[in-house]
């Protein structure tokens, strides 16, 4: 079992982990639970968009986007953490 530690240090809102366990029993993100697509700022709308129902490859949301590809990989990333697409072998992308 984990240490307790300092607790003085630790934020309120902070979980002190003793196992995986701890974790696993932590509710999801919220818009996960109803399906409901979060608002997105206009970047992330617009790759999310692009994506449709199929898996799309990153040169493919480049050309239907008109985003340069630096923006398109970021906004993937801030997508797939946003737990919205995940990432495929070949830098393909798809909507969860």
């Amino acid at each position: 079992m984990a240490s307790p530690g300092n607790h003085a240090q630790v934020p309120h809102k902070a979980i002190l982990a003793s196992s995986f366990t701890t974790f696993s029993r932590q509710p999801s993100l919220p818009f996960a639970e109803n399906n409901a697509i979060p608002e997105l700022p206009p970047e992330e709308a617009t790759v999310f968009a692009a994506l449709g129902d199929q898996e799309s490859g990153v040169d493919r949301l480049i050309d239907a986007t008109g985003l340069p590809s630096q923006v398109v990989t970021a906004t993937l990333m801030k997508l797939e953490m946003r737990r919205l697409v995940r990432a495929l072998p070949g830098f393909r992308y798809v909507k969860r």
